[in-house]
């Protein structure tokens, strides 16, 4: 980590209330930003950002310089071509426009083949609504306020799944630095997940890539990804629980062995995961233990949207 990058973060969180900017938030803030500097994930590409038409290299500038703006853009370039690409869609460029809407470039893929994808074809033009949410951050707080805390979820969490300049708004309004950054985008037939390293300016490669087979790969409605979207972007689970539901949630069924083997996880903390998913509804079991099954209850995942809000 680098004494620019905490400057950097440490301009964001100066818009916080001053009571929770004391010296045991700036040490919490320097000591989450190595952790997730260390996380391990597989970069896909790099990314640019123009912001009505002048272009930031680092979004931590652009947010902590601009109060608000009309459409932003977001280039992907030096894709990582010797990985395999199948539940990330590879994408030229991002446009945003103030309200949600806009477009996405993608480029024809085919995750099955040995080629998957030239980036050299021309870009197909899809028209896409957008929300975006944090998927990793720090939100400040004081040694007083940490001392209050019952749990171990943020005092002052960011808005849940929000267009982006509701989510620019709320991060300047509370002074949350963002690390990690989804946007989803909603076209009439599907949805496209794109997780941003804010702080290395990279694509982030999704988790199942080679771990859960693509050719059971289930694609839902954009309305129902819109519903898993809501509860991804709370606090309402913890960051493994969140990855066995989005498994879950694209497949006929799954079973503990299945999430310890394709995750990389014991059985034992798939099994976990799985009960706490079942106990909140959001799973149903096909079958009895141990020999149990489990599927994602829709209806469940969209009621607890519901009640999640916006």
């Amino acid at each position: 980590m680098s004494d620019a990058l905490l400057k950097k973060c440490e301009k964001i969180m100066a818009f916080a209330p001053k009571s929770v900017r004391d010296g045991y938030a700036k040490k919490q803030l320097a000591k989450r930003l190595n952790r997730y500097q260390n996380t391990g994930n597989v970069m896909l590409a790099d990314v640019h950002y123009k912001i009505d038409g002048k272009a930031y290299f680092f979004l931590l500038d652009a947010i902590h310089k601009i109060e608000t703006w009309d459409e932003i853009e977001l280039t992907f370039y030096r894709p990582n071509t010797e990985v395999i690409w199948e539940y990330d869609t590879p994408t030229k460029v991002i446009k945003i426009n103030s309200q949600g809407a806009g477009a996405l470039m993608l480029y024809p893929i085919n995750p099955f083949s040995l080629d998957q994808w030239n980036p050299d074809l021309e870009p197909k033009i899809e028209p896409a609504m957008f929300r975006c949410y944090l998927a990793h951050f720090y939100s400040p707080e004081s040694i007083k306020s940490q001392a209050d805390k019952v749990d171990e979820k943020p005092l002052v969490p960011p808005k849940i799944l929000s267009s982006p300049r509701v989510l620019w708004d709320d991060i300047r309004n509370k002074g949350i630095v963002p690390f990690e950054l989804t946007i989803c985008a909603y076209t009439q037939k599907n949805r496209f997940r794109y997780q941003i390293n804010v702080l290395d300016n990279k694509l982030i490669m999704d988790f199942r890539n080679q771990k859960i087979p693509i050719a059971n790969r289930v694609e839902r409605h954009p309305i129902d990804y819109n519903h898993l979207d809501k509860i991804l972007s709370s606090q309402e689970l913890p960051t493994l629980a969140k990855k066995v539901l989005t498994v879950f949630f694209e497949l006929e069924d799954a079973d503990a062995p299945d999430i310890h083997i394709g995750m990389g996880i014991t059985e034992k903390m798939a099994q976990n995961n799985i009960s706490a998913l079942y106990k909140r509804g959001l799973l149903e079991a096909k079958g009895k233990p141990p020999k149990a099954r489990y599927e994602i209850n829709l209806g469940n995942v969209r009621d607890m949207a519901e009640r999640l809000g916006d």
